[in-house]
């Protein structure tokens, strides 16, 4: 069974990022041009956020999110894609205030689903996937060892399209 990742490894960037290593240097999967456009978010108390993908290249996208708050961060998307997978790796790289990341703690990884105009996000989970690694190829393992786990990824974060 394929896994689709995604991008939207952003939505949790009000948690903090997760990794301090990437898993793609120099990308070499194409990126599906459905995903960019404008997402909407609504949280449990009503309040909406935005996710704004747009395309860099064929490989890479840039993502904002929250789109137009003190609080937005700037990251770069590609895919990465072993055998049985693929992850969004994101890596944000600034916020709207100029300010640069304040720790190594740069990466996410997400699966995603695109249905219609419905993204379901869902972001790897570290208390299964520990951010503490040495390598990439230590991350790698350590994700594909997890890839039947229930828990591999967090609950879903669900968007709608509010245009392209």
């Amino acid at each position: 069974m394929r896994i689709s990742v995604s991008l939207v490894a952003l939505a949790v960037i009000m948690c903090g990022c997760d990794y301090e290593i990437p898993l793609v240097v120099e990308p070499s999967e194409n990126i599906d041009p459905a995903l960019c456009g404008v997402w909407r978010q609504s949280n449990p108390g009503g309040e909406e956020q935005k996710l704004l993908i747009l395309p860099i290249s064929a490989r890479e996208v840039l993502a904002v999110y929250p789109v137009n708050t003190e609080d937005a961060m700037f990251g770069k998307g590609v895919i990465w894609s072993p055998d049985e997978l693929d992850l969004f790796q994101i890596s944000w790289f600034g916020k709207a205030d100029g300010s640069l990341p304040s720790n190594r703690r740069t990466y996410q990884y997400a699966a995603w689903s695109l249905n219609g105009d419905i993204l379901n996000i869902h972001l790897l989970n570290p208390k299964l996937v520990d951010p503490a690694t040495s390598s990439a190829t230590e991350l790698a393992e350590k994700i594909i060892a997890n890839i039947a786990e229930p828990e591999l990824f967090r609950e879903a974060l669900i968007f709608k399209r509010m245009s392209r």
